[in-house]
């Protein structure tokens, strides 16, 4: 997941006025902290 994140990073870099990119980087960071909650229940 540490490579999926670098890459969310290198995509927004690369391409930070692409609103498309950005709501495809937004929708998989979502899913990531879905994924790994910092609080738990």
């Amino acid at each position: 997941d540490a490579r999926v994140l670098a890459n969310l990073v290198a995509d927004v870099l690369a391409n930070p006025d692409d609103e498309a990119n950005l709501e495809n980087v937004r929708t998989q960071i979502t899913e990531l902290c879905n994924k790994y909650p910092v609080y738990g229940n």
